[in-house]
């Protein structure tokens, strides 16, 4: 009886040093459980921060980007614009040169006449006075 009392204790303290190891195992893999989840969820708070800083980088290099496409379509707009400019400038001080070119040639053209004109009048003039001091010698003579 002492034996089977004896037994009876050996088989209970297994008994309760296996649960004890049972129970110590299932917290250590809870407790281990646990710091997984801690892990996974700081690698994925970092992996989320590193992502956020990527899309931000991307945005930044985006908007950089879209700057300076619209400051290229600003010179490109503004050196069409100097470009009609000069040739609106160029057209019109042709048209003004062209404008003088044809005034002086009528002014040309004026003045030679005139000079035509003052010719025949002074050489009309001479023949006059030359036929009147023929005359006036012819009447001289009689």
């Amino acid at each position: 009886m002492q034996e089977e009392e004896q037994e009876r204790a050996r088989c209970e303290r297994e008994r309760l040093a296996m649960e004890a190891a049972e129970r110590e195992a299932r917290d250590l893999a809870f407790a281990a459980a646990i710091v997984d989840y801690k892990r996974r969820e700081k690698e994925k708070v970092q992996q989320d921060k590193q992502k956020q800083r990527e899309e931000e980088i991307a945005a930044a290099k985006r908007k950089e980007e879209n700057q300076q496409e619209e400051e290229m379509q600003r010179m490109q707009a503004a050196v069409r614009y100097a470009a009609e400019e000069a040739v609106k400038m160029v057209r019109n001080e042709r048209r003004i040169a062209q404008e003088q070119a044809r005034k002086l040639k009528e002014e040309s053209l004026r003045l030679t006449l005139e000079a035509n004109r003052l010719e025949q009048d002074a050489a009309w003039k001479r023949t006059v006075r030359e036929a009147m001091q023929h005359r006036a010698l012819e009447q001289a003579e009689e």
